[in-house]
């Protein structure tokens, strides 16, 4: 989150956040100082946000959909092009929700049927019964379908 706020702060929507591009430096490093074998929970400089491919200044207010993200972390509004900061919160969003479950959003689905139950708000990630309430808030309102109703970074970091 503090990654992405420093991004946000200097007028840049990074339009492709996942897990992959997500890079943990952790105690136990291979030969590069990476691992990705095991969750470490880590603040600060050890977690750095990588590939910036698709990023866009905040005034560009329109993305062709041949500069298209991972669909699986596309916001509602992105299939129509519009780029905003909300469309990264809705991509930690379900970053936050994957690291929770282990599991790839919106499994064994097509890219079209994400696209139209993202868009028409059917497709809704679902958290665990046994989830900390407070990470279940705070990824239910990343995931708010309305993108004014998601939160900022500045927003997330004030609730830790």
């Amino acid at each position: 989150a503090q990654g992405m706020l420093h991004i946000h702060q200097s007028d840049v929507v990074h339009g492709d956040l996942k897990p992959g591009n997500v890079l943990l430096k952790c105690a136990r490093t291979d030969r590069r100082g990476f691992t990705a074998k095991k969750l470490v929970v880590v603040c600060g400089p050890e977690v750095q946000v990588a590939d910036f491919g698709l990023s866009r200044f905040t005034n560009e207010p329109l993305m062709d959909s041949a500069c298209w993200a991972t669909v699986e972390y596309m916001s509602p509004e992105s299939f129509d092009g519009i780029v905003s900061r909300a469309m990264d919160v809705w991509a930690f969003g379900v970053t936050l929700w994957q690291m929770v479950t282990g599991d790839r959003p919106h499994q064994g689905l097509q890219p079209a049927q994400i696209m139209l139950g993202v868009q028409g708000g059917n497709l809704v990630l679902e958290w665990p019964d046994s989830t900390n309430a407070r990470l279940v808030a705070l990824g239910r309102s990343c995931l708010a379908h309305n993108s004014s109703a998601r939160p900022s970074f500045k927003h997330i970091i004030s609730q830790r």
